[in-house]
């Protein structure tokens, strides 16, 4: 990647690489590394809104893997708010980052108001992982709401979707909460099972 990036004259294709190279950093867990690779495009207004995008959302989600909440948050709305401006592409991940960096702030109901943005429609149109994540949200928020019948309904929803994936562990953090919801219901064979 330094090789590409060093005759790269495209400043699309350079921060197309530098996304690329800040994923291995992260992947390394070298996450100041990974910032410093994509700092040079988080300004670039020269390139198309999708590759600005992809750049403040990678660099915000880095953020978040450091601990810096408030500038994940100040990142991924920066994000958001671009795509709002321009009115002409809508990246449903970002307005999930931003939900979940609300929620991850305690505010819920900002978490909640960005998140059912999301239509019914778009939601049919993004990669499943995507749309797990967004219903395990909503399930979430519909807990801290204490709407336990509607959380139970997003996550068989989430879950169905999960069915479709690999292997993955996010069926414990879907049957974790189902049970802490059964037990709050009173229903602990349920909650048991």
């Amino acid at each position: 990647y330094q090789q590409m990036l060093e005759i790269e004259t495209s400043k699309e294709r350079e921060c197309r690489v530098r996304i690329n190279v800040s994923n291995a950093f992260k992947a390394d867990h070298k996450m100041e590394d990974a910032k410093l690779y994509l700092e040079p495009c988080l300004d670039e207004t020269s390139i198309p809104l999708p590759v600005q995008v992809a750049v403040i959302k990678s660099y915000s989600d880095l953020e978040k893997n450091l601990g810096n909440y408030d500038e994940r948050l100040f990142y991924i709305k920066k994000a958001v708010s671009l795509q709002e401006q321009q009115n002409q592409y809508r990246d449903l991940t970002s307005y999930l980052f931003l939900a979940e960096a609300y929620y991850d702030k305690q505010e819920y109901f900002k978490s909640d108001s960005v998140i059912q943005q999301v239509g019914y429609r778009e939601l049919q149109r993004v990669q499943p992982f995507t749309q797990f994540h967004i219903l395990f949200l909503k399930a979430k928020l519909l807990h801290k709401a204490n709407k336990f019948d509607e959380t139970l309904v997003e996550l068989d929803k989430a879950l169905k979707i999960l069915e479709r994936l690999p292997e993955t562990p996010l069926e414990i953090d879907v049957y974790t909460l189902q049970a802490q919801i059964y037990s709050e219901l009173g229903d602990y064979k349920k909650a048991y099972e």
